[in-house]
C-alpha cells in the first residue's frame, strides 16, 4: 500500500540507487532559506535573487537593467528669465517605491553677458505626465546649478549626475531646464556663442535597486 510520509527509521537505510521516476512537484515542499532553499515557488525572468530579510529572498532587478538613454545633436539657447526645458527624455518606470533613479547629463555649455549676471540650470521631475517638482533648488535664483557669464566667450564641457527617490511605480522622467538672470544675456547648451557644437547631447536615467 503506498504511503505519503517516509518513516524516520528508513532514512539511514534508504538506497538512492533504487529510486526511479519523477516526484510530482505538487508533492515536493518549498525549502526555506534557513534550510538552504529560496522559500520561493516562482520568480521573474531576467531578474536575480536578493535578500529582503535575514531569512527571506525575493526576485529583483540588477542595477542598470532598467534604464533609458537619449542622445541628440540639437543646439539650445535661451535668454528667458523663466526655466525652459532642453530635452524631453524617455520615461522610466521604477519597479518599486523604494527604488532610486540615477540621472546623468552631458553636453557643452557657454553663458554670455556684458554684466556679472548668471545662467542657471534646474532639474524638474515629472511623475505620470502630470505631477511636477523641482529638485535641489537651494542654489541662487532657485537653481540647482549656477554658472557665471564668461567674457571670453568660451564653451565648457558639462557633466551632471544626481540620484533621486521618487517613491512611486508610475512612469518618471527628469527634465534639464535653463534660464538667465535677464534677457540681455544668453545661455547656450550643446554649442558655443558662434553656433559651433551640436555634437552629442546625452541624458541617461537608471534605476538603482
Amino acid at each position: 500500500m503506498p504511503f505519503t510520509t517516509l518513516p524516520t527509521s528508513a532514512y539511514s537505510t534508504l538506497d538512492a540507487t533504487k529510486l526511479t521516476g519523477t516526484v510530482a512537484s505538487g508533492n515536493l515542499p518549498t525549502i526555506p532559506v534557513t534550510k538552504g532553499g529560496t522559500g520561493l515557488t516562482s520568480g521573474t525572468s531576467g531578474q536575480f535573487l536578493k535578500f529582503t530579510g535575514s531569512t527571506t529572498l525575493a526576485s529583483g532587478k540588477s542595477s542598470g537593467q532598467n534604464h533609458t538613454f537619449n542622445s541628440v545633436t540639437s543646439k539650445y539657447s535661451t535668454n528667458s528669465t523663466s526655466y525652459v526645458s532642453i530635452i524631453t527624455p524617455t520615461q522610466i518606470t521604477p519597479s518599486s517605491t523604494s527604488s532610486h533613479i540615477l540621472v546623468r547629463f552631458y553636453c557643452s555649455m557657454a553663458v554670455l553677458s556684458n554684466t556679472s549676471n548668471l545662467g542657471h540650470l534646474a532639474i524638474q521631475r515629472e511623475i505620470n505626465g502630470s505631477s511636477y517638482d523641482y529638485l535641489y533648488t537651494g542654489g541662487q535664483n532657485s537653481s540647482t546649478y549656477t554658472f557665471k557669464a564668461d567674457g571670453n566667450k568660451q564653451g565648457y564641457g558639462l557633466a551632471l549626475e544626481f540620484r533621486d527617490s521618487p517613491n512611486t511605480t508610475l512612469p518618471v522622467r527628469y527634465y534639464i531646464q535653463h534660464k538667465t538672470d535677464n534677457t540681455g544675456m544668453t545661455m547656450y547648451l550643446n554649442q558655443n556663442q558662434g553656433g559651433q557644437g551640436g555634437y552629442m547631447f546625452l541624458i541617461q536615467q537608471e534605476e538603482l535597486a
